[in-house]
């Protein structure tokens, strides 16, 4: 899916984003957040990386149309924590957590 998006997304035309709505009810892994991330941004079949190198990357104006920092409210975010952390690393998603940080301006609700 990640490749298809990347391919799709090089023939989208793009409008300038400035904030992102992230459900956390549906992702239960970092594959799942970077495609929930990459169709916020970028719409259906949207891509914004495929790695955490790709999500920082997007993050600072690399793919994609948005304002740096990107402002990212995450709804449901305890929902996504113990789901993600039952199927992935937990230390991968304490690093996605530093990078959004890092990167973007992060509300947590």
């Amino acid at each position: 899916w990640i490749e298809v998006s990347h391919w799709v997304q090089q023939y989208k035309p793009l409008d300038l984003v400035s904030s992102i709505v992230i459900d956390g009810r549906n992702i239960k892994s970092f594959n799942d957040f970077l495609c929930c991330i990459g169709e916020e941004v970028n719409g259906l079949m949207g891509y914004f990386g495929s790695s955490f190198g790709g999500l920082s990357d997007s993050l600072t104006g690399g793919i994609g149309c948005i304002t740096v920092p990107l402002n990212i409210t995450w709804k449901y975010f305890e929902e996504t924590k113990y789901s993600f952390n039952n199927y992935d690393n937990p230390d991968d998603f304490e690093y996605l957590i530093e990078l959004l940080n890092e990167k973007s301006t992060l509300n947590i609700t």
